[in-house]
């Protein structure tokens, strides 16, 4: 009924097996394994890439074996070479994939030398604060804004020219040019 299987060639089997089957309850159910994913992860070495490894490992094996006429030490080299490839490229593409990670904090420090809309009025002095809306960090904020000079009335556009805190520190965007805003940060 069913062929003899060798030992040689159950364990190509047995590897291709149990590393799709991981993979595949990885996938479906990837949120269980998160704490053994977190714990095997580093810059080189990750769950994914060691499974993908091992599952392209199997499966060249088991194909070699049903396909080609090698000898067991030629489908052994090609199988583990071609588990290193997957290997290096899975984890290459692995780090790459982190790399575009974000976390969207907004760092106001970006939003010196811009230029913003007053949104709420800004009250002169420093008696208080309004808002200011720019666009920093490629999205448009909504973030409170302080003057020492006039008030800024809600559409006036504003230099960004210091953060204290969580407070854009600006003055009107006439009243400030490249001279001003050099003797302000030296």
């Amino acid at each position: 009924m069913w062929p003899e299987i060798t030992p040689f060639e159950a364990f190509f089997w047995g590897t291709a097996l149990f590393a799709t089957l991981l993979l595949l309850f990885k996938l479906l159910f990837g949120h269980l394994l998160d704490g053994l994913s977190d714990a095997t992860e580093s810059d080189f070495l990750s769950l994914n890439a060691m499974l993908v490894a091992l599952k392209a490992m199997g499966w060249i094996g088991v194909i070699c074996l049903q396909l080609t006429r090698f000898s067991r030490l030629m489908v052994v080299a090609v199988a583990v070479a071609s588990g290193a490839l997957t290997f290096v490229a899975a984890t290459v593409l692995i780090n790459r994939m982190k790399k575009l990670e974000s976390d969207g904090t907004l760092n106001l420090a970006n939003a010196v030398g811009l230029v913003g809309t007053v949104y709420l009025t800004i009250p002169a002095s420093g008696e208080g604060r309004g808002q200011v809306q720019i666009d920093v960090q490629g999205r448009l904020a909504t973030v409170d804004a302080q003057t020492t000079g006039p008030a800024l009335s809600t559409g006036e556009k504003v230099f960004v020219y210091a953060t204290e805190g969580s407070t854009l520190l600006v003055v009107h965007e006439n009243e400030m040019n490249a001279q001003s805003f050099r003797e302000i940060h030296s």
